[in-house]
């Protein structure tokens, strides 16, 4: 692969024998050289690791803030909504798995700069650009390049997360974003490690770095209601169904 055409990667740190130690997300992905993390959205070329999504969403529409679901935050707006391929989650019940368990090479994409992305929002008078369907940690770099473009114009940022991401990394998102929809699977460690391929206590850990910031955020539980969990039996009123 030509690293040439790529642009390299954010958060990871060169090991021996040429492997990289992935450190954006909770899956710590420790990647041989010629390999890709467990998101297939970041590959090792010679010792250095590269995302092959950058500025290249496989999906981008006009919707309602409120389908975000932001209530709060601009309501009766409309925000142009983007996305690449792939997940670093793998819920049993996702409704955009056709995008969040695919690979870059599995979905047609669009050659998509962040000045472009900019311009088509403005053109079409959305008030904000959202990175959702799929988690958008796996395409942070956009994310980034997008916030340098927004910050010149009159747009706002925002995504719609599972908050599966490191520390560090959520920290300097939370600089270029103004509102976060943060989906919440649940209450039960044992519901997101067999329901989602995930880890409750980061992003428990995570929730709180959000509040602490002040950067406005939504938090979505997946139309669960009162009962017990289904798999470790415990009564959680208004989670469960």
């Amino acid at each position: 692969m030509d690293k040439n055409n790529l642009t390299e990667a954010m958060y990871y740190e060169e090991q021996h024998n040429n492997e990289v130690a992935c450190v954006l997300c909770f899956r710590d992905c420790v990647i041989k050289d010629g390999e890709r993390g467990w998101c297939k959205n970041r590959i090792n070329v010679e010792g250095k690791l590269y995302t092959l999504v950058f500025e290249r969403p496989c999906a981008i529409q006009i919707d309602p803030v409120e389908k975000e679901p932001l209530y709060h935050f601009l309501p009766g707006t409309t925000m142009l909504s983007i996305s690449t391929a792939s997940c670093n989650y793998r819920c049993r019940f996702c409704h955009n798995w056709h995008i969040s368990f695919s690979t870059p090479e599995d979905l047609p994409s669009y050659e998509a700069p962040a000045r472009e992305i900019v311009r088509l929002a403005q053109e079409k008078g959305c008030s904000m650009i959202s990175h959702t369907y799929a988690e958008p940690t796996v395409h942070y770099e956009y994310i980034i390049s997008i916030a340098e473009e927004v910050a010149n114009s009159d747009l706002y940022q925002v995504c719609h997360t599972n908050l599966g991401i490191r520390p560090e990394p959520l920290q300097k998102l939370l600089e270029h974003v103004k509102a976060l929809s943060i989906d919440l699977k649940g209450f039960c460690p044992d519901y997101y490690r067999r329901m989602c391929n995930a880890d409750l206590v980061i992003v428990l850990e995570n929730l709180v770095t959000v509040r602490e910031s002040g950067v406005h955020f939504e938090v979505m539980e997946n139309n669960l209601t009162e009962g017990s969990c289904p798999e470790c039996g415990r009564q959680i009123p208004g989670i469960w169904e």
